[in-house]
């Protein structure tokens, strides 16, 4: 699957298991990305102040939040009509001219 396909799943699920109404609002949908982005930082803040191991269970609860974010991500890109491989391309290209390749 490419990037393209994850959006559509994504897509077609918030549909499914949220309603049209949830799938389509944009703050929605970037307020809650954000929330999982916290979650994820939560889990650094706790790792940096060693109140957790970066042991298995610790990796798994990064890797799960980070899904998460990357699937509201894909509902944006969604609502967005954004061609992710595309856009990557794009913004690689202007990068690499901006900060010049290495």
């Amino acid at each position: 699957m490419d990037l393209k396909d994850y959006v559509e799943h994504v897509v077609s699920d918030t549909h499914d298991w949220f309603g049209d109404e949830m799938a389509s609002d944009l703050t929605y949908n970037a307020i809650a990305m954000a929330g999982e982005a916290g979650e994820f930082l939560n889990l650094v803040k706790k790792i940096m102040r060693g109140d957790l191991e970066i042991d298995q269970h610790t990796l798994n609860q990064l890797a799960d939040e980070s899904i998460d974010v990357f699937i509201y991500l894909c509902a944006l890109w969604g609502l967005l009509k954004v061609d992710p491989d595309a856009s990557y391309e794009e913004k690689r290209e202007y990068n690499a001219q901006r900060f010049g390749t290495t």
